[in-house]
């Protein structure tokens, strides 16, 4: 991402539109499109979010009474949707790829035999950073048997 005047004049823009959602934010780079924000829960920040939205937008919200944090120096690229029911957590230092969706919450069922919606106030929370560590860890059980 190269660094013009204009990248900075939408930066601020699009920090002032995550703060007027009502999110604790501090500074949010966006690139390309501005995201879609739905905030009814609580949406915490860290430093450095970057947001790449040149052919799809990203689109970020928190459910009633839920919450999103985001940590410090968090990348993520079009199309991204992260949509807490209730409780999201990315630590710090994450790359989320194109067209990635993120969800604590059963919206449908696969099945219309087998309901697997769960009960209200039965969500489970979803944290980046446990998910990345249990990757790493069984990357490294399949280097150890190969």
């Amino acid at each position: 991402m190269r660094k013009t005047p204009f990248l900075y004049l939408k930066s601020a823009v699009c920090t002032a539109l995550f703060r007027f959602h009502g999110f604790e934010a501090s500074l949010v780079a966006c690139d390309g499109r501005l995201p879609a924000l739905s905030g009814r829960g609580t949406v915490r920040i860290g430093r450095r979010l970057v947001l790449r939205g040149r052919v799809a937008r990203c689109e970020l919200g928190a459910g009633r009474n839920a919450q999103l944090l985001i940590g410090d120096r968090v990348f993520i690229n079009q199309g991204v949707v992260i949509s807490a029911k209730e409780s999201i957590e990315i630590g710090d230092d994450t790359l989320i790829g194109d067209f990635s969706a993120i969800y604590d919450s059963n919206y449908h069922q696969l099945d219309p035999s087998h309901p697997n919606k769960p009960r209200p106030g039965r969500c489970r929370p979803a944290n980046a950073a446990v998910a990345r560590r249990q990757a790493a860890a069984a990357t490294s059980r399949c280097q150890a048997e190969c």
